[in-house]
């Protein structure tokens, strides 16, 4: 009998172990896979920056400090035309692509999973089709350059990517005069993209009066709007979005704000719409039956909305 009780016990803890460790593996392996960008007849798999990613059974969101690259760099004479890869056959719904120049002062001080990470400033951003593989002709100045490319996907969710390219002298010597702007290959040049974009934001969960720095492009100086969506786009309730307004942000990079127990209804400054734009002088209040929810939050300024990323609010 003690017998037959000892195997019931050993068979009871090495199923839990097994589906311990399976789920161990499952969140291990939830991470979108690597773009691949083509220069010349060379191939280079893309780092992994930020995502948020979705398989069968499980979901996982990471922020990353910086953007990562491989250790060595594509060579490439300019101009030339980079032909980019993304992981998936289907389409993104919003794709993003920045060229950033970099020096030794923008990369951080440690080489994580063996890869080369960088502190991304401000740089060029373009609209790329929303396409599986498009080719981008690339005029740049000689220097080291790190490419980061967002894409967006309905199902699986987001990523961020990053390569490195290093643009040597065409052989003169001589650097073309003036910086010739970045467009893909057979479509219309647009203006310079100047939307705001959250890289990060840390931390990701708090409580209220928690603060929040969220790492990004194309923040203005003022009158940066925090807006987290409350309800779904498609709820009858009056008031789906709360604001926190008038944040400043210094260099164009970091918002930092205290999550507020109250939220605006309106992102400042209002547009002009005719004949008057009238904002309720009322305020959200910033709480939930739950004990903890989860609210997509973007940034909305004079340049426009940027991209969103899950803030966990717990009580």
């Amino acid at each position: 009998m003690k017998t037959k009780i000892k195997i019931l016990i050993m068979g009871i803890i090495t199923v839990i172990l097994i589906i311990i460790s399976g789920y161990l593996i499952s969140q291990q392996e939830i991470e979108p896979p690597p773009a691949i960008l083509e220069i010349d007849g060379k191939e280079q798999v893309s780092g992994i920056g930020s995502y948020c990613w979705t398989d069968t059974w499980n979901a996982l969101c990471a922020d990353m400090i910086g953007l990562p690259t491989a250790q060595e760099p594509l060579i490439a004479s300019s101009p030339f035309t980079a032909h980019l890869r993304l992981p998936l056959q289907e389409p993104p719904y919003e794709l993003q692509f920045s060229v950033v120049q970099v020096t030794e002062k923008d990369e951080l001080a440690f080489n994580g999973r063996g890869w080369r990470w960088w502190r991304i400033n401000e740089g060029e951003r373009f609209t790329l089709p929303l396409e599986h593989e498009t080719d981008i002709e690339l005029p740049l100045e000689p220097g080291l350059y790190v490419l980061y490319v967002a894409s967006w996907w309905k199902e699986e969710g987001s990523a961020s990517y990053g390569f490195l390219v290093e643009v040597q002298a065409n052989g003169t010597g001589v650097a073309p005069a003036t910086p010739v702007p970045v467009f893909p290959v057979n479509q219309t040049l647009p203006s310079k993209d100047t939307r705001p974009a959250i890289i990060s934001i840390q931390p990701d969960f708090g409580t209220i009066e928690t603060k929040v720095v969220i790492t990004g492009t194309g923040f203005t100086a003022k009158d940066n709007n925090i807006a987290l969506r409350l309800k779904p786009e498609n709820s009858s309730a009056p008031f789906k979005i709360g604001y926190i307004n008038n944040l400043v942000s210094h260099d164009g990079r970091i918002i930092e704000f205290v999550m507020p127990e109250l939220l605006d209804v309106c992102a400042f400054p209002l547009h002009e719409i005719a004949p008057v734009t009238v904002c309720p002088d009322i305020n959200i209040f910033f709480k939930s039956g739950k004990k903890t929810q989860t609210y997509p939050i973007f940034i909305v300024n004079q340049n426009g909305t940027s991209n969103s990323v899950n803030f966990t609010v717990s009580r």
